[in-house]
C-alpha cells in the first residue's frame, strides 16, 4: 500500500506573552493508503494541530512532512493550493458551507478554484449527493437544512476530487446519535471504496470504537508508528 502521510520529528509551538508553548513535540506518523485512523485525547493535547499540519493549513516549527512523497513546503503558493485542492479532503465540525451556495455548488466549490479536475465533476457531485439521499434538497441552501444534512453535504465536498488523504475534525460533534452514526458511516465506508487515508479526530467512544487504529495523544507528545502496523 502507497504511503500517504510520513510526518518525523513534527513539532508545532505558538508565541504568547509568557513565552512559547509546545503543541505537539516530535511526532512521528506513516499512514498508508486505504487505512482509518482515529485520533483521540484530551481538549488542548493538539488533536486539530496536527489535522491542520496533515492538511497543509498550518506549518511545523520542526520536522519533516511528506505527503504522496511531496514536501509540501517546497511548492510556491499555488502550487501548494492546487495540491492540496487535489489530494486533501476537509470535513470539519462547523460544516463551513456557503450560506449563499445551494447544496450542489457547495459540493462542486473545490472544482471551481480554478484548477484542473478529472472526470465528470458534476455527474460524481451529483452521486455523491444523492448517495447521502439529499437529492431533494439539491437547490436548498445551508440555512434551510439540518445540522446532519449540511454535514452530509460538508462529506460530499470533501471527496468531490476523490482525495487520497481525508480529514475529518469532530465530524460528529454536533449531531445527535443516529445521525451521527450515520456521517461515521459514511466516512468510514467512502474511505475503504477509494482507497484512502482517513485520519478523524474525535470525543466520541462511539464513533472510535469503529476504527482499527486509533492515535491516543497526549500533552502533544507521541511516537505513533505506523497505519497499519504490520503482524
Amino acid at each position: 500500500m502507497p504511503l500517504v502521510l510520513h510526518m518525523q520529528n513534527v513539532s508545532r509551538s505558538f508565541s504568547s506573552p509568557s513565552g512559547v508553548v509546545p503543541i505537539l513535540r516530535n511526532v512521528n506518523l506513516r499512514v498508508l493508503s486505504g487505512t482509518a485512523v482515529a485520533i483521540r485525547g484530551p481538549s488542548g493535547c493538539g488533536k486539530s494541530t496536527l489535522l491542520y499540519l496533515a492538511g497543509t493549513l498550518d506549518q511545523p516549527t520542526s520536522g519533516h512532512i511528506e505527503i504522496l512523497g511531496e514536501n509540501p513546503w517546497r511548492l510556491s503558493t499555488n502550487r501548494l493550493a492546487a495540491f492540496r485542492n487535489q489530494h486533501i479532503g476537509f470535513v470539519f465540525q462547523d460544516h463551513q458551507l456557503l450560506p449563499q451556495c445551494s447544496v450542489l455548488e457547495n459540493v462542486l466549490l473545490p472544482s471551481l478554484a480554478g484548477f484542473n479536475s478529472q472526470g465528470d465533476v458534476r455527474n460524481r457531485a451529483l452521486k455523491l449527493i444523492d448517495r447521502v439521499g439529499l437529492s431533494h434538497r439539491l437547490h436548498q441552501r445551508p440555512g434551510r437544512l439540518s445540522g446532519g444534512e449540511r454535514q452530509r453535504v460538508a462529506v460530499c465536498r470533501a471527496l468531490i476530487h476523490q482525495p487520497s488523504l481525508l480529514l475529518a475534525d469532530e465530524p460528529t460533534g454536533n449531531l445527535d446519535p443516529e445521525t451521527a452514526a450515520d456521517v461515521g458511516s459514511l466516512l468510514l465506508e467512502v474511505a475503504a471504496e477509494n482507497d484512502t487515508a482517513l485520519l478523524c479526530v474525535t470525543h466520541s467512544d462511539e464513533l472510535a470504537a469503529r476504527f482499527l487504529h486509533t492515535i491516543q495523544l497526549h500533552q502533544g507528545c507521541a511516537k505513533f508508528g505506523e497505519f497499519p502496523v504490520s503482524a
